[in-house]
């Protein structure tokens, strides 16, 4: 035998190898717990950041639902020719400048239009 294979062959050696290999499944056990834990962990972070801007689209709807009543107050007919009124010094209102208001029928949602064209 070669003074390696002999040097190799004594029992402290094996016992290293027993000692790493076992380590080694404790290495192993202990990063696979690991990487359950943090993907856990992560999945809550994802999840409570889902809430958080599911509750901001939530108030930026809210948000756009009273801008859009506020166009439409600041908007109307008798609030503009009020203003005409005041701006140009109670000038009678021509048959040209008088303001209509027409009420158009709701747009349909793209669910409709698509349930409806496939409809026989």
């Amino acid at each position: 035998m070669s003074k390696i294979g002999s040097f190799l062959s004594q029992p402290t050696w094996k016992d290293l190898g027993i000692l790493f290999f076992n380590l080694g499944k404790v290495v192993l056990f202990l990063s696979l717990f690991f990487l359950y834990v943090w993907q856990n962990v992560q999945v809550a972070r994802l999840n409570r950041e889902i809430s958080i801007a599911t509750g901001e689209k939530i108030k930026q709807i809210k948000k756009n639902d009273d801008l859009k009543i506020g166009v439409a107050t600041y908007t109307s007919a008798r609030r503009i020719e009020t203003l005409y009124r005041k701006t140009y010094n109670y000038l009678p209102i021509t048959v040209g400048d008088r303001i209509i208001t027409l009420n158009l029928p709701p747009e349909k949602n793209e669910d409709e239009i698509s349930t409806n064209n496939s409809s026989p």
